[in-house]
């Protein structure tokens, strides 16, 4: 008879970390003691600033084990922190992460959740130093936080754009939102198209455009930016509080992905633009470029090295977020975008 597969509960938390540490060892000469202590000691580069983020992910709230992987699930929390770093131009370092799972969770789940982390972990050279773990009763529970670091004149924050400011943004937009209603509603099962399978994947492994953001602040061209996460009428909001400016969205510029503009066969329930604006997950960069500086940016993207699409301009006026269609008109009844605190 077939021994059953050990839990986090059989495990216990010494040989759970134990097990972590022979997973994720440390490869980077700036991690003087991690995963096993309470604090990590860490040597950052001299001349340069460090960069925090942490992002929480709560089962029923951010995700849902019937759509996605535990090695997916740490794919996708690993993403998104890089993606908040991008969206300065720093550089990740090292990653921190606090877990809490029930008891009778298999212990082959924890490693397909690290594994998923490490998957883009790797590619960055981010070492995982340390973190915590517990028990939860109701679900489980991931706080991940990324350190990196930057040049303290190249980062680049929410608050920097101007009136007049070109408005831009990095990939297709809307197909995370897409791809997610299509698991939802169940039209993913049985025979799927390209179109279909395309908007999945972009939901369930997005791409962090660490290296978009990298070069736009290496080369100073950005002076704000800003991932979407939560939807681009949502973030290009703060982007604009933190600004004190007005953006006008020309609604018809926004990239969509083939995929998307067809409509997924007939299978979404809103038209694209509704994704586009209001879908969130697509961890994109939207930032501003000054006029001084757009001759140099359009030659990045010709270039090849840069892929990204004019949608608007900042304009001088109190924080706020008008679209407008290709006849120029007011866009009306827009979708909101993800809220934390919105009920569902």
């Amino acid at each position: 008879m077939p021994r059953p597969a050990p839990t986090v509960g059989d495990l216990g938390e010494l040989r759970l970390i134990q097990r972590l540490r022979r997973v994720l060892p440390a490869r980077d000469r700036a991690v003087l003691s991690g995963l096993g202590e309470d604090v990590a000691v860490l040597r950052p580069k001299p001349g340069r600033v460090l960069l925090v983020t942490t992002d929480l992910l709560l089962e029923g709230i951010h995700f849902d084990f019937r759509f996605l992987s535990w090695g997916a699930l740490g794919k996708k929390a690993m993403a998104a922190n890089l993606s908040d770093l991008a969206a300065m131009g720093g550089e990740p370092r090292f990653a921190l992460i606090a877990l809490a799972v029930p008891g009778k969770t298999p212990v082959a789940a924890i490693d397909q959740l690290y594994r998923g982390m490490r998957a883009w972990a790797d590619p960055f050279r981010v070492d995982l130093v340390g973190g915590d773990t517990s028990r939860s009763e109701c679900g489980v529970f991931l706080a991940l936080t990324l350190l990196g670091e930057g040049k303290a004149d190249r980062v680049v924050c929410r608050a920097g754009a101007s009136p007049g400011d070109a408005l831009y943004v990095t990939g297709t937009l809307g197909d995370s939102a897409a791809g997610l209603e299509l698991l939802q509603r169940g039209k993913a099962r049985g025979r799927t198209s390209a179109a279909t399978r395309y908007l999945i994947r972009r939901h369930k492994d997005p791409t962090p455009r660490v290296r978009e953001g990298q070069t736009l602040g290496r080369q100073g061209l950005a002076s704000a930016m800003i991932d979407v996460s939560d939807g681009l009428l949502q973030d290009l909001g703060h982007l604009c509080e933190e600004s004190r400016v007005a953006a006008e969205v020309m609604r018809d510029q926004v990239p969509l992905s083939p995929a998307l503009r067809g409509g997924a066969g007939g299978l979404l329930m809103h038209s694209p633009w509704w994704y586009a604006l209001g879908g969130g997950e697509d961890y994109e960069i939207l930032f501003a470029v000054p006029a001084a500086k757009e001759a140099a940016l359009l030659r990045l993207i010709r270039s090849g090295r840069l892929r990204a699409a004019r949608i608007g301009v900042f304009r001088r006026g109190r924080p706020r977020v008008t679209v407008r269609d290709a006849r120029g008109w007011m866009v009306e009844d827009l979708p909101t975008g993800f809220d934390h605190f919105q009920e569902s």
